[in-house]
Order: C-alpha cells, then sequence, then structure tokens
C-alpha cells in the first residue's frame, strides 16, 4: 500500500506547531526539516513521533526539494506549521494515496484566517499543489519558487487547509522583514535595480490592487490593513534593494569638515 509524508518547514513554530502536528499524526510519516529554531519547536516535534532534520534555511524552494528526497513514503502532503488540516482534507489526502491514482499531484485550496478573521479576498485564499507523487514535482526560488512539473495534474482534493500567517500585527512585520530580505538578495543576484520613485509607485500599486482588485475591501478594515501594510512590504523590499546598490555610498563617512 502506498505511503504518505507529511513534510513540514520549521523555524521557531511553537506557537503553532502543535495544533499542525495534532491534525497530522495518521500520517505514515512526519518529516520536519528545521532551521535551528531556539524555541520548543523540536522538542514539540518530537512529542509527535516527527523526524526531524536540523539545516541550514537555503529558501523555500531548495528546502522543499530536500524534504521530499529525504522522505521516506511514495507521497509527499506539504504543510506549513502554521496551517491546520480539516478534517475532510485528511480524508481526501488518505483516500487519494490508498487509491493510488494515475494522477500525480493534486491541488489544495487554502483559506487564510488573518487577525481572527476568515479572509474572502482572492489575495489571501487559492489552491495549491500540496499532495503530490515524491519526484512528480520540484521547486525552483528563494521566496516564491517556480513549480517545476515532471508528473501528471490532478484536480483539487475535498476539503480545506486553514491557513493563519499572522497572529498578530507585530508576527506580520516580524515576517515581513524575513521575506523583504530574501526578495531583495534575489533581484540583486538577477541584476535588477530600483529607486525611491518605483519603490512609491510599487507601493502605492499594491494597496490598490489588493483593496479593490483581489477584494480586500470585502474584509473591512482587517482588509484595509492588510492592504496598507501589503503596501508598505513592497515599498520596503524595493528601498532594500536601492540600498544594496548604493551600499558603499550610504556607508561611505565623509570628513569634508575637518579639511
Amino acid at each position: 500500500m502506498a505511503t504518505v509524508t507529511a513534510f513540514i518547514m520549521t523555524l521557531n513554530e511553537e506557537e503553532m506547531l502543535p495544533r499542525c502536528l495534532k491534525r497530522l499524526t495518521w500520517a505514515d510519516e512526519i518529516l520536519v526539516v528545521d532551521s535551528h529554531s531556539t524555541d520548543k519547536t523540536v522538542d514539540i516535534a518530537q512529542s509527535f513521533g516527527a523526524r526531524i532534520i536540523a539545516r541550514d534555511f537555503a529558501g523555500f524552494g531548495p528546502t522543499t526539494n530536500f524534504g521530499q528526497d529525504e522522505a521516506k513514503s511514495d507521497w509527499i502532503f506539504h504543510v506549513d506549521a502554521d496551517e491546520l488540516v480539516t478534517t475532510r482534507l485528511q480524508k481526501a489526502v488518505q483516500d487519494t494515496v490508498a487509491a493510488n491514482p494515475p494522477e500525480d499531484i493534486f491541488s489544495v485550496h487554502l483559506d487564510s484566517v488573518v487577525f481572527g478573521r476568515r479572509l474572502k479576498s482572492s489575495s489571501w485564499s487559492g489552491e495549491y499543489p500540496r499532495l503530490w507523487r515524491r519526484g512528480a514535482l520540484r521547486f525552483e526560488g528563494a521566496v516564491h519558487p517556480q513549480r517545476i512539473i515532471s508528473g501528471k495534474m490532478g484536480g483539487r482534493l475535498d476539503g480545506v487547509m486553514l491557513h493563519y500567517p499572522y497572529r498578530s500585527v507585530a508576527k506580520y512585520f516580524e515576517k515581513s522583514e524575513s521575506y523583504s530580505n530574501l526578495w531583495a538578495l534575489k533581484a540583486k543576484d538577477k541584476g535588477r535595480r530600483s529607486g525611491l520613485a518605483k519603490a512609491t509607485v510599487s507601493g502605492a500599486w499594491r494597496v490598490f490592487h489588493d483593496y479593490f482588485i483581489r477584494g480586500g475591501i470585502r474584509d473591512g478594515r482587517v482588509g484595509l490593513l492588510l492592504a496598507m501594510a501589503g503596501g508598505m512590504h513592497t515599498f520596503t523590499r524595493h528601498i532594500k534593494l536601492w540600498g544594496m546598490e548604493h551600499a558603499a555610498e550610504l556607508s561611505r563617512v565623509d570628513e569634508e569638515m575637518d579639511a
């Protein structure tokens, strides 16, 4: 009979991890790739019988590839530490794996719950490949990895994955800081350039896009807060890229006052 590994990447996830793992105990293997957490993440994972591999974080794409290469099962079920698998989705995954279908890759519908509200905006929900036969799907890129598909695509599984990305405004900006750093580094490696004008226009467009086009307006004040925070994130990552371009100039100490 085919088996499934529930794969999770972690870094200081003690807050949500117990709830996440409690809904994955049915999997044949729980594999946690941990980027040297300093809280109780590893202890919590061990208490649920997870196999833990400590590894420096090399970006989301490379880490996902590493995890599936290390998995012992026929199928990979990728879950983030801040996500909860509903009962219907669990049954759909188990039924699919047991049926050993001709398709290799299946999507899951994800809904985000932010600041206590289940969001309606399309910016915060969607369908993503989360169950795939080992080797049928790989990823390239550190921040928003590109999917490299070598298997046959299936449909969307029944049920929903609930995503709790930010339990507080402080958590939002903590993650935003990390993601904007990764984005700026990747953009710099690709030779991209930015500046104040581009940062301002890009940030303003992000607010308009998320609030009006993607439907954030339907989420009330939480939608407005997230649209504005998203605009700030976009502005910040462009400014970080600009700062990297001009690092030497910005760090120079002028001594003309002493001349």
